[in-house]
């Protein structure tokens, strides 16, 4: 059977959209985060304004809410700790983003505000403790910095972050690495590692650290800094592959060599695939493009038990995995990686029409709103397979493109 992103399927979904819009609408997380709160929802109603998957009058709705609920999550964040808004740095993210999506300035103003007074705080800071990682880390506010050049203040962020994050890493001869330490590591990782660990992930560990990377050699002066550092990172990491008798071709950690680990997003081959994808790119490395076209391969070819899969969302879920093979694919003009992605989509809205109308049956029923987990998230993946397919259809697609592409960069850098 031919799974195909056609009309049918574009339809299918714009009508599950607009019954999540109003499900979204009625339980508004209080938590302002990204990943799991509003700043994470306002980029989700700011893509769906712009999409042709509401109405003209919808769509200044859905603005509206946006731009509030971005608004609110920076005031919300603005109170905390300079070391603790760090940690929320995708809401500046989200923020920005939202308003250059709308053609609005006013949150990102206030972002400027803020980015002033944590680059005070970097100045003075010699050591970093606290996490490097894409979440909450360094990663997070470096890559916003990237995203926002033209902040009067993303610049000399960008520099203070590149020279924290070189010296919380570790090397041995021609490897360079990010240990996860007693300070800064997973509570969950460090009770069976008390000592430290070496992240495998894209979400928590040297993968987000590569794909940052990559995007420092393509768009920044430190770039030469930036090659010789993937030119460490990313042989380390290939060194960490398990052997030939499992399934998944790495681990989640360096210590946990020669075990499984499910596809997705956050840990596993998927992840991995596309760092590799990057830093080929960006590098021009044809051997690690190769791997990261073979993994994406494997993984989309393993038994559905296989997978690991939870749920449909983009952390570890089948729309996270199916978005993620979808660009891969793109890349490689793959058609069977292709459809390999497009039946996941398929199984994704099929999984969540089916719950909607679950859900229907009980009055305010709660649900997961949020971007990385929730209904936010996933709505964000099958709009992106949408409007990809349909974007030679009309002129009013191909205009949102650009708008709607942004909405992955939290989770791919690029």
């Amino acid at each position: 059977m031919t799974f195909n992103i056609n009309a049918a399927f574009i339809n299918r979904t714009f009508s599950l959209l607009n019954k999540i819009n109003i499900r979204l609408e009625r339980q508004i997380p209080r938590d302002p985060s990204f990943w799991g709160g509003k700043a994470g929802i306002a980029l989700y109603y700011a893509c769906i304004a712009q999409s042709a998957a509401v109405t003209t009058d919808d769509s200044v709705k859905t603005q509206t809410i946006a731009l509030q609920l971005a608004s609110s999550a920076l005031n919300e964040i603005a109170h905390a700790m300079p070391n603790e808004i760090i940690k929320q740095a995708w809401v500046l993210w989200s923020a920005s983003t939202v308003d250059a999506c709308l053609g609005q300035s006013e949150n990102t103003a206030f972002c400027h505000d803020i980015e002033e007074l944590l680059l005070e705080t970097l100045a003075d800071t010699k050591v970093w403790h606290a996490e490097y990682d894409v979440i909450n880390g360094l990663l997070a506010l470096g890559a916003h910095a990237l995203a926002h050049p033209i902040s009067p203040h993303n610049t000399q962020l960008l520099a203070r972050v590149v020279t924290l994050l070189c010296s919380m890493s570790a090397q041995d001869g021609s490897h360079q690495w990010w240990p996860s330490t007693r300070q800064n590591g997973l509570p969950s990782r460090l009770a069976k590692f008390p000592n430290g660990y070496r992240d495998l992930g894209l979400a928590h560990g040297n993968a987000g650290v590569i794909v940052f990377f990559a995007r420092l050699v393509q768009q920044s002066e430190h770039r030469e800094l930036a090659t010789t550092i993937l030119h460490k990172l990313v042989p380390w990491q290939l060194a960490q592959r398990n052997s030939s008798e499992q399934i998944a071709a790495f681990p989640y950690l360096a210590e946990t060599r020669d075990s499984e680990s499910r596809c997705g997003w956050c840990y596993g081959d998927v992840g991995i695939a596309w760092a590799l994808l990057q830093a080929g790119v960006a590098l021009k490395e044809e051997n690690w493009l190769r791997l990261a076209h073979q993994l994406a391969r494997n993984a989309a070819a393993r038994p559905p038990a296989a997978m690991g899969f939870t749920d449909h969302a983009l952390c570890h879920g089948t729309l996270g995995v199916a978005h993620i093979l979808r660009r891969i694919a793109v890349y490689f003009a793959d058609v069977e990686l292709q459809a390999a992605a497009n039946q996941l989509m398929h199984q994704g809205l099929a999984a969540l029409e089916l719950l909607e109308e679950q859900l229907a049956q009980t009055e305010n029923s709660p649900i997961n709103p949020s971007y990385l987990e929730g209904w936010a998230g996933m709505g964000l993946a099958l709009l992106a397979a949408c409007t990809a397919a349909a974007e030679n259809m009309t002129k009013a697609t191909r205009a949102t493109t650009n708008n709607l592409l942004q909405w992955d960069y939290p989770l791919l850098l690029g």
